[in-house]
């Protein structure tokens, strides 16, 4: 059991080549984790 005031926990690596997204629960149970598109029309 966690005591963080937090639901989630968000991690962005951006860089030239390509992106990716990470998320965490408080007790550190991956919730999300996958690579982004590298290009703005594809994000938005």
């Amino acid at each position: 059991m966690s005591c963080s005031k937090y639901a989630v926990f968000l991690g962005l690596d951006v860089d030239k080549s390509g992106h990716h997204a990470g998320a965490l629960d408080p007790s550190g149970k991956r919730l999300h984790d996958r690579a982004l598109p590298n290009w703005l029309c594809k994000v938005s």
